[in-house]
């Protein structure tokens, strides 16, 4: 039996790793390689964890407990149809659904919310609805991504994120002058984290959207711990799953190491990530929650599977732009969050229906949820 889940898991795992893999085709030639190698790298460390442990599966090593735990979802932004500035009006709803969805917590302003196409007063906006909303919730907490290409934009973002009392600021490092090496994301980390002295601050590691591969992220911490009093940790959304378990295992953490990739969650679980942001959970957090709860209890057999059902979802999802694809899912569960913006394009009605078309074979159609009328 523990044969067969071994391979079920094998599967899963590299099917997780091989769907990651094919989005690099996009990214910079002399980096491709490279982030195939040390993906493939990984993969092989992450079945020798395997392999060394019990019948008790993959368990966390050490006895550190991180910061930030659970499912948080990567919130869109909403726009207003006339004037295509961003609206808070629906901020509430989306706090309430959201809480009804068991989720741990909202992480706004990032890569699905559209952030560096946001003014900065529309981000201070977006964080005063979002931390009303939350707290009316009284369960939901909230992070704010503040990065910036400018050092002084994000140190005012994270100032005013800490005087709203919120529960952790994040930052990407900058993506057009960037950083040249770990020295430098650590002096542009601490820069912003001073002006939230009492704020987490968590790095977000997303070098395929950045273009920055110029450190590895366990480095960052290594110089960046002792300077950097609130570093907290990272929302890892890479495929170098080796360095990711350098930094959920670094020797100055504890780190909260947030699994970044939807569609690798399992992998991220099994070498000790015990927290995740994405964008599919604004929809299907329920289903992502089942590949935990399957994991937590040792039915890796059963997890992979859950995986690989989700993974088909969010490859359908990804072809026709995770963001806009997103918000039309959204409208039909009564949720309209407006357009997006430019250079994102809607889909139009045929992209929607042939959408649709894609997902209504798939087992998780009917967990979406989805109501026409709204739309």
């Amino acid at each position: 039996m523990r044969r067969t889940g071994t391979i079920i898991w094998l599967q899963s795992s590299f099917g997780s790793i091989k769907h990651i893999l094919k989005s690099l085709s996009h990214s910079h030639s002399r980096y491709h390689s490279t982030t195939q190698t040390r993906s493939l790298t990984s993969l092989i460390f992450l079945l020798k964890r395997h392999f060394s442990h019990s019948n008790n599966n993959i368990k966390r090593m050490g006895s550190e407990i991180p910061l930030f735990k659970g499912i948080w979802v990567a919130t869109l932004t909403g726009y207003d149809r006339k004037t295509g500035k961003a609206d808070v009006s629906t901020v509430d709803q989306y706090a309430r659904l959201l809480e009804e969805d068991g989720v741990e917590g909202v992480f706004i302003n990032g890569t699905s919310g559209e952030s560096l196409s946001l003014t900065t007063e529309e981000r201070k906006e977006l964080a005063v609805a979002w931390k009303k909303a939350v707290d009316k919730t009284g369960k939901l907490k909230l992070i704010v991504h503040v990065g910036s290409t400018s050092v002084e934009t994000a140190r005012d973002l994270a100032s005013h994120s800490e005087s709203l009392g919120v529960q952790g600021i994040s930052i990407i490092p900058p993506c057009f002058h960037k950083p040249a090496n770990a020295d430098a994301m650590v002096l542009f980390t601490k820069a912003v984290a001073e002006a939230a002295p009492k704020t987490p601050m968590i790095i977000y590691h997303f070098p395929i959207i950045t273009g920055v591969h110029s450190y590895l992220l366990r480095d960052v911490f290594t110089k960046g711990k002792p300077v950097i009093p609130t570093l907290a940790g990272a929302k890892f959304t890479h495929t170098d799953l080796l360095d990711m378990e350098r930094c959920i295992h670094h020797p100055l953490g504890p780190f909260s190491i947030f699994s970044g990739y939807d569609q690798a969650l399992l992998p991220g679980f099994s070498i000790g990530a015990v927290s995740t942001i994405g964008i599919s959970y604004n929809i299907l957090a329920s289903r992502y929650q089942r590949i935990i709860d399957l994991f937590k209890k040792g039915d890796i057999v059963a997890a992979s599977k859950e995986q690989e059902i989700l993974n088909k979802w969010y490859e359908v999802a990804e072809r026709y732009g995770l963001i806009p694809a997103h918000k039309a899912l959204l409208r039909l569960k009564g949720l309209d969050l407006g357009p997006v913006r430019l250079p994102l394009i809607d889909l139009t009605d045929a992209q929607l229906q042939s959408f649709l078309s894609e997902l209504k074979p798939l087992e998780i159609f009917h967990d979406l949820k989805l109501n026409p009328k709204h739309y």
